[in-house]
């Protein structure tokens, strides 16, 4: 019987990515929720979210932020492409070595096109 938990690292709900505050972990149990880009950067940056497969959902969820700030502000498709480029050039910065943040930030850029 395989395990399976209730608990998610990291979810999608309702445009905002929600994940377990890890840097309190095993005191405290808290829930973040993260709603834009530069917020994203910085869970990461700060670890906030940890674990190679859970950094790379946190890159690909802060590109989807990305787009929606970016689409608010930006009708012009070109342009659009090239700010969510640099943004998520921004987000990879925020761990270089994470192989596999730059690995889903990477294919959500790729997705826009």
């Amino acid at each position: 019987m395989a395990f399976e938990s209730k608990i998610k690292t990291i979810e999608w709900v309702n445009n905002v990515s929600r994940m377990i505050d890890q840097t309190i972990l095993p005191k405290e149990f808290k829930l973040v929720d993260i709603k834009t880009a530069d917020e994203m950067y910085y869970a990461i940056k700060d670890m906030i979210v940890r674990g190679a497969p859970a950094i790379g959902i946190a890159g690909a969820h802060g590109v989807a932020l990305a787009a929606i700030e970016l689409s608010a502000a930006i009708s012009n498709k070109t342009d659009f492409l090239n700010k969510l480029k640099q943004k998520a050039e921004y987000l990879k910065s925020s761990r270089p070595t994470a192989v596999n943040l730059a690995w889903a930030v990477d294919k959500q850029v790729e997705l826009a096109y």
